[in-house]
């Protein structure tokens, strides 16, 4: 594929490379929103001052916006697999390591995150989606589902089987600046399901499926559980009902995204500001 400006054909692929061409708006970059296989885009040596026009690129891992004019940390809130990003020699540098620190460039999920909770938003990702249809009938079924089935019974597309498929090998790992929060999140989870799974996770606690694959990955490495399933058996649940509204209330009293305590059900959480669906 290609994109335009000012006249020129750039090619894409995977990458895209539109260094020192004296861009100045991501919007005047035409074709550049369907790129959406996008993992890596450089953007070095422009005049840019606003992060904007990247919504699409849910699969881009790498931005440098090194050498530009950006004064504001916004524009990043669906990028949901950014994995790195630069922005050395721009107008926010300086207190952009003041408050993520040096290393935010191998930590651009933090600054998604910011830019998430900054606009008020919910971003629940394909990933999720997808895998909770899929956990859903798994945990009724009490089997692994089938590709055929995900086509007959969940209406999935073969783009969306291939998807699902690509994501649940994917291995998640987390670092030390998000272990306290994994922490905290791990004890909310363990007062509710000694051994809590996947399903758990994601369709009681309305995790997204990042988060939940690495607090699942958390809790084996810290011992606190001894493996990680998809679904809970249904024999091995629920032996009373107090238990049965114990699931119901920690859905209540979670907030999916920073992990906090909640007093009540409530629209958006008073620690992070993000906006909750229960």
């Amino acid at each position: 594929m290609f994109v335009e400006y000012k006249g020129k054909n750039y090619k894409a692929k995977e990458s895209l490379k539109l260094s020192n061409l004296g861009i100045k708006r991501n919007a005047d970059i035409h074709g550049l929103e369907k790129l959406t296989s996008l993992k890596k885009l450089d953007l070095d040596k422009n005049e840019i001052e606003e992060i904007e026009g990247l919504d699409h690129l849910k699969e881009l891992e790498f931005l440098s916006l090194q050498h530009n004019k950006i004064n504001e940390i916004k524009g990043l809130e669906y990028l949901i697999n950014l994995s790195h990003i630069y922005l050395f020699d721009n107008p926010i540098y300086k207190s952009l390591v003041e408050d993520f620190g040096k290393k935010y460039r191998d930590n651009a999920h933090l600054l998604v995150e910011y830019c998430q909770k900054r606009v008020n938003i919910t971003v629940l990702d394909e990933f999720t989606k997808l895998i909770k249809k899929v956990l859903i009938f798994e945990f009724n079924n009490q089997r692994l589902i089938s590709k055929s089935e995900m086509i007959k019974e969940l209406s999935f597309t073969i783009d969306e089987v291939n998807l699902y498929y690509k994501m649940i090998e994917e291995k998640y790992s987390y670092n030390k600046i998000e272990k306290p929060k994994l922490k905290d999140l791990a004890e909310n989870v363990l007062k509710v399901f000694p051994s809590p799974t996947l399903y758990d996770l994601i369709v009681t606690y309305n995790l997204y499926y990042k988060k939940a694959k690495k607090l699942g990955k958390y809790l084996l490495e810290e011992g606190w559980i001894n493996e990680f399933s998809k679904f809970p058996l249904k024999e091995k649940i629920f032996k009373d009902k107090s238990e049965k509204k114990v699931e119901v209330e920690a859905k209540i009293l979670i907030c999916p995204y920073c992990g906090e305590t909640l007093g009540k059900k409530t629209d958006s959480c008073p620690y992070c500001k993000s906006s909750i669906k229960f």
